[in-house]
Order: structure tokens, then C-alpha cells, then sequence
């Protein structure tokens, strides 16, 4: 069989910008640090389980994110970031207003039994502990969740909602189901208890179209 390596190319190798190698370094950094809250949990995702999941040396870890906060805020915002991809993803083939607004539970339920959801619940339960980054993740959390009120608002007046007293409703049902469904992914975690979360999940599901139809009508 030929040797590959004893050919060398004609072609000229085109060094790789550093700008291109550091953010590919961190985003390496960012999916081993998302996969160690998922799969360890907050408590157990140090520098050292990052470094070893991505195998790198910690003093890479600590030259892209000299603090703790830097890449929890990296980390938020690159859950978030495929959250709204996947989001945009699954919505884009639906043109029925009404049915893109009744598939958004199912949206978020996927995602949030996804180990980028995991992650983002991991750093919500572990941060409130951590009076380093508490406040600083309370304040992306809540950035996240108006911008999500804010556009599931704009999905509703799409189906034909107007008025200020509707969309208090529909705020406060945004923050339901969000809250729902978060806890509902944690009873997903466990075997045990998954198969009662899908069956409250549907049921929410339902009270959304009951809700939607007699707000309408």
C-alpha cells in the first residue's frame, strides 16, 4: 500500500490568521465547558475537567478567559446563541402563524433536555450560590427571558392579539412555560421520572391552544 505521507503537496500552505486559531481555541474551550455541565454539573466543571475535555493545558483556558466570569458569560451566550439557531431552525418551514406559535413548547422542551439546555440550567442552579457570579448571571437570565417575551409577543400580534391587557397574558404565559418547563426537565434527567414530564409537557401543550382559542374568540 503507497505511503500518503511520502508525497508532499503542490500546494502552498496558507497559515492560519490568529485571529481565526484564538477564537477557534475558544470555542473548543466553550463546547468542553459545556459538556462538562452537562455531564458533571456545576460544581465538578473546573479548569482542570475543561482543559482535560478538550484536551488542552489549563494556561490555554486561562489566556482566553483570565476569569471565571469572562467564560461563564461565553458559555451563556453560546447556549443562547444555538438555542435561537435552532429555534429559527425549526420554525422556518412552518407559515402558519398559529402553528408556529403552538410549536414553540416543543421547541423549548428539546432544547432544554439538550446538553446545551442541561448546561444553562447547571449554571442557573450553581451560580445563585456564587456571589461572584450570581448577579452577573441574574442579569444575562433576565435579558434572555425579556427578549423572549418580546418576541413571542411579536408572534402573537402575527396571530392577531393587539391590546396591552394581551399582552400582559401572553407575557405571563411566556414566563410559565418557561418555568415549567424547566422544571420539567429536571424530573427528564431521570429515567424514573421522564415519562410524567412528557405527559405534563403535553398537557401544557393543550392548555396553550385553550388559551390561545378563547383569548381569540
Amino acid at each position: 500500500m503507497t505511503d500518503l505521507g511520502q508525497f508532499q503537496s503542490t500546494e502552498k500552505h496558507t497559515p492560519t490568521p490568529n485571529h481565526e486559531r484564538a477564537s477557534a481555541m475558544r470555542k473548543k474551550i466553550i463546547d468542553a465547558a459545556i459538556q462538562c455541565l452537562c455531564d458533571l454539573g456545576y460544581h465538578q466543571t473546573t479548569t482542570k475537567a475543561i482543559a482535560e475535555r478538550a484536551r488542552i493545558s489549563r494556561g490555554a483556558i486561562l489566556h482566553h478567559f483570565s476569569t471565571r466570569s469572562e467564560l461563564v458569560e461565553a458559555v451563556f451566550k453560546e447556549v443562547s446563541n444555538q438555542r435561537t439557531e435552532y429555534h429559527r431552525a425549526r420554525l422556518e418551514h412552518i407559515s402558519d402563524p398559529m402553528g408556529r406559535f403552538l410549536e414553540l413548547i416543543e421547541i423549548l422542551w428539546e432544547t432544554m433536555i439538550s446538553p446545551t439546555g442541561v448546561a444553562r440550567l447547571e449554571l442557573l442552579l450553581g451560580t445563585r450560590g456564587d456571589p461572584e457570579l450570581k448577579e452577573q448571571f441574574d442579569a444575562l437570565n433576565a435579558g434572555h427571558v425579556q427578549q423572549s417575551k418580546d418576541n413571542l409577543w411579536l408572534m402573537a400580534k402575527s396571530i392577531g392579539f393587539a391590546t396591552e391587557e394581551e399582552r400582559k397574558k401572553i407575557d405571563a404565559f411566556t414566563q410559565l412555560y418557561i418555568a415549567t418547563m424547566r422544571g420539567l426537565s429536571i424530573d427528564a434527567m431521570r429515567s424514573e421520572t421522564r415519562p410524567g414530564a412528557e405527559d405534563a409537557k403535553e398537557l401544557l401543550k393543550e392548555m396553550q391552544t385553550v388559551m390561545l382559542k378563547s383569548m381569540l374568540t
